[in-house]
């Protein structure tokens, strides 16, 4: 698929991506500098194309950066992030800045599962909703073989969004087959964070 954008894209395109490099720079997304750059020209690109597949991606990066092949793009992406470690907190705490802070928030935790050619791809992923729109905060790889999430994985995750955004900052917990058992373990949560002052 062919990206089609032009420099007149974007009115005010320098000061846009003066802002989201700004922003993105201010949390440490990747350690590495030049990885860090490459990180926030790949969201450029992906605000400015809305696209997510690598190829489309490449192509809007192409336009960009004129004389350089569309295969190196694609494989310098597949480099960056097969090889890059990523920092998963600040990515969360990034997104959460996206979100209204004037009320609660929504949490929706859910595991999905599907087949990628021989390998099963199973995760349990917790979604964060202001009333306006939802953002992905937190997933889990699930290595059990299409199983359900344990306590100790969804006690883990819980605790890692109640140390984000703490716990008045939350308004309801929606789960489906798990959903009773959420109940106890957010109460056990919210106990928990109390004691140790989050």
């Amino acid at each position: 698929m062919c990206v089609t954008y032009t420099k007149y894209s974007f009115r005010y395109e320098k000061i846009f991506t003066d802002k989201v490099k700004s922003i993105l720079s201010s949390f440490q997304i990747v350690k590495n500098k030049a990885r860090q750059d490459s990180f926030c020209q790949t969201v450029l690109v992906l605000i400015k194309s809305r696209q997510v597949q690598l190829p489309a991606i490449a192509d809007a990066m192409k336009l960009e950066k004129d004389g350089i092949k569309l295969t190196s793009i694609i494989h310098r992406l597949e480099d960056f992030f097969g090889e890059s470690s990523l920092n998963y907190d600040a990515i969360a705490l990034l997104l959460v800045l996206f979100l209204s802070t004037t009320s609660k928030l929504r949490l929706s935790i859910d595991r999905t599962n599907w087949e990628f050619g021989t390998c099963c791809v199973n995760i349990l992923m917790v979604l964060v909703s202001d009333g306006s729109g939802h953002v992905p905060l937190y997933f889990e790889l699930l290595y059990n073989n299409n199983g359900n999430s344990n306590a100790e994985q969804r006690i883990a995750i819980f605790g890692k969004i109640i140390a984000l955004i703490g716990v008045d900052s939350i308004g309801v917990v929606i789960g489906d087959r798990d959903g009773a058992v959420l109940t106890v373990y957010w109460s056990y949560l919210v106990k928990i964070s109390k004691r140790q002052g989050h």
